[in-house]
């Protein structure tokens, strides 16, 4: 079994006409973490008296990633608006560039937290994304 680093992975946006660009400095990314509701469909003739269950929606859950913020980043900024605007945006996991797996989902950004962090530690950017729709994961070619 082939086994990937993750060094090199980026988090990339639909600039319009779908250009993904890298939003820069990206620290860490976690997500989505896919899930699935069910609902309880145990009947009284269920079999043997175990609960039954059905699926229902599925979720593509959250993301969060963490970038050192660069006050004067052009895509920093854009993240902001997008917040500000709640604009649903596309982005694109790109999971390392040696064998460019991708991750592609829509939603929106719900959190967007800067943290000056300790006297000596470092200016970090959080993004908070609320997927909405579809999750598709693409292995490396």
């Amino acid at each position: 079994m082939a086994k990937a680093a993750s060094f090199g992975s980026q988090l990339q946006y639909d600039t319009g006409g779908a250009v993904f660009v890298a939003i820069p400095n990206l620290v860490s990314v976690s997500g989505p973490a896919l899930g699935m509701e069910t609902v309880d469909v145990t009947t009284h003739d269920s079999t043997g008296g175990w609960r039954e269950q059905l699926t229902t929606v599925k979720d593509g859950g959250t993301v969060t990633a963490v970038f050192l913020y660069d006050p004067d980043d052009t895509h920093h900024a854009a993240m902001q608006t997008n917040f500000a605007a709640g604009t649903e945006t596309t982005f694109k996991e790109v999971l390392t560039t040696a064998n460019s797996a991708e991750v592609d989902y829509s939603g929106y950004i719900t959190g967007y937290e800067i943290e000056p962090g300790a006297i000596d530690g470092r200016l970090e950017l959080t993004l908070t994304i609320q997927i909405s729709g579809a999750v598709t994961i693409t292995a490396a070619p």
